[in-house]
């Protein structure tokens, strides 16, 4: 998940010239932080946002055994700094559940038969003002 959450936050810093991203775990998931300079916090906000977003969503694709969950509908829950989502792992996509994956629940419960995400973690995207700047 490391890779997938790193390549990311790559990903944006090479979007977003100004910013400084950081990409760090924690006891509750991991953050990715996005600093842009105040001059342009109102304007980029948003597109920068969207960018890591979209650039979770890529790492995870391009990575085997790891999904971005509920991705074909919702994904990401907006907070007041930015959104969240849930980042997941299989070990054999073969025998996955596509609604945990696809949806981010499944409704069959402990009565599935196929794999759910055996490892999850929570990560936690924020854009925010670069102190000092």
């Amino acid at each position: 998940l490391a890779a997938v959450i790193s390549a990311a936050a790559g990903s944006v810093q090479s979007g977003c010239a100004d910013a400084a991203v950081e990409a760090t775990e924690g006891p509750a998931g991991w953050s990715v932080v996005v600093e842009l300079p105040l001059a342009d916090f109102q304007a980029q906000r948003d597109k920068v946002l969207s960018l890591a977003c979209q650039s979770l969503l890529q790492a995870a694709r391009n990575t085997q055994g790891i999904h971005v969950l509920g991705s074909m509908s919702s994904p990401f829950v907006a907070t007041p700094f930015g959104c969240t989502a849930m980042v997941g792992a299989v070990s054999d996509e073969n025998k996955a559940c596509w609604d945990a994956l696809a949806r981010g629940f499944c409704h069959r419960g402990r009565t599935c038969r196929w794999e759910h995400p055996a490892c999850r973690t929570t990560v936690n995207i924020m854009v925010k003002i670069a102190e000092g700047k």
